[in-house]
């Protein structure tokens, strides 16, 4: 978590990749901000932002959130085909 809090110090913040750590370490899971502001970032990384996001929201127990956030990501990625 240092390394990370470190990293967001920085000019390009490592948001998607520490959003995935904290779900795989199960810390800090509040964090599906990070995803928001990491698929502000980056189009490519948009849809993967969506799924991550309703994992984490699903972990949390909100799973209506869970479902909105996956039903956007399957929107876009169907649109991107």
């Amino acid at each position: 978590m240092a390394n990370i809090q470190e990293a967001m110090k920085g000019e390009k913040k490592p948001y998607y990749m520490s959003a995935i750590w904290s779900y795989n370490h199960n810390r800090n899971l509040d964090q599906g901000t990070w995803l928001d502001a990491g698929s502000r970032q980056s189009t490519t990384e948009f849809i993967q932002c969506k799924y991550w996001l309703a994992r984490l929201q699903l972990k949390t127990g909100d799973k209506k959130s869970a479902i909105i956030s996956a039903n956007e990501g399957l929107k876009l990625a169907t649109a991107q085909n």
